[in-house]
């Protein structure tokens, strides 16, 4: 089978692959029919990460059930179904608690496109080691393209936004980056926040986030007005990052999004005045598929107003490399 593979960074190619095989009752074999390069990947196959070539490449995808295990419940063959990026079994203590990327049955960071023995989201066939905990399916009526993300960077607007509505943020920021800072602001806006500010230096982008429904939007964060009970901070940009203390509302919360993979400078004393809460980390995005799922099927959001670019499989992987904005990749399911 084909596997699209980083293989050096700036280079992605297809290599042959050994075919998966289920391995337990628990298990399923996939195959991935609308998949989507995340921003995460951008910035992993420009070297720019401590994840070293080569592995199989790819997170994000809806796939069609091929096989099954003789103890899977929730899907069959043929379903439509969103799998979660991380590997995560459901039932240890900590999947029970809704810390899916920190599973115990597996070593830290387990996921598909990241290295390791899962392979990636765009390979031909791919097994799902947990399928209950990892599948979910889709409904009929909407297409699967718009699912693509539903299982790391859209899922994680659910995950991020749904979990602090306890602070009842009347201001919520979000500083761009890719779409997943577009994916903030659809959530933001599709779950009730009241104000929704939106800073990124890419004009398309602050246009797609004013229709999207942000109330202001601006090129850098300090031409923002006003204070903030959550950031959404998402650009990975250090000196945002520290300037983003001083946006914030005593007792807010920041949330960073992707990667901060280097050391880095916070204000201490103005943290401590203002109380401030900081989050970094990866995203835990069993619990959210499901709701993720119900919000676009609603429609309350509609991905494909985010992404820019749908390409057929066959054009993988020159599209891959070559096409800047967000991508999601279809196969032809007449011959997948």
């Amino acid at each position: 089978m084909r596997s699209l593979v980083y293989a050096a960074p700036g280079k992605v190619e297809w290599h042959e692959a050994i075919e998966p095989v289920l391995q337990g009752d628990y298990e399923a074999l996939v195959v991935p029919v609308a998949a989507s390069r995340c921003n995460f990947d951008i910035a992993l196959i420009s070297g720019g990460l401590p994840l070293r070539p080569p592995f199989p490449i790819g997170h994000e995808a809806v796939v069609r059930v091929v096989s099954i295990g003789d103890s899977v419940t929730s899907v069959r063959p043929g379903d439509i179904a969103v799998v979660v990026w991380h590997i995560a079994c459901g039932v240890c203590d900590r999947c029970l608690r809704g810390v899916t990327g920190h599973c115990r049955e597996v070593p830290p960071g387990s996921g598909y496109g990241v290295g390791g023995p899962w392979g990636g989201l765009f390979d031909d066939l791919v097994r799902v080691p947990f399928a209950d905990a990892m599948l979910t399916p889709v409904p009929a009526g909407v297409e699967p393209r718009e699912f693509s993300a539903a299982g790391d960077g859209l899922g994680l607007g659910h995950a991020i936004v749904s979990r602090n509505t306890h602070l009842q943020p009347e201001r919520v920021a979000v500083f761009g980056g890719g779409e997943h800072g577009l994916y903030q602001v659809a959530f933001a806006v599709a779950l009730g926040m009241p104000y929704v500010a939106y800073a990124d230096p890419d004009p398309e982008r602050r246009s797609i986030a004013g229709n999207l429904g942000a109330h202001a939007v601006a090129a850098s964060p300090d031409q923002l007005d006003g204070t903030f009970g959550l950031i959404i901070a998402v650009g990975a940009n250090a000196d945002w990052l520290y300037g983003t203390i001083g946006m914030l509302e005593p007792e807010g919360v920041i949330e960073c999004v992707g990667g901060h993979f280097a050391d880095m400078r916070l204000p201490g004393f103005l943290s401590y005045l203002n109380g401030a809460t900081v989050r970094f980390g990866l995203g835990n995005n069993g619990p959210h598929v499901r709701p993720t799922i119900d919000v676009v099927s609603q429609g309350l959001i509609r991905p494909s107003t985010i992404w820019a670019a749908e390409i057929d499989w066959e054009d993988l992987p020159e599209a891959y490399t070559a096409e800047p904005r967000k991508l999601v990749a279809l196969r032809n399911q007449t011959t997948a």
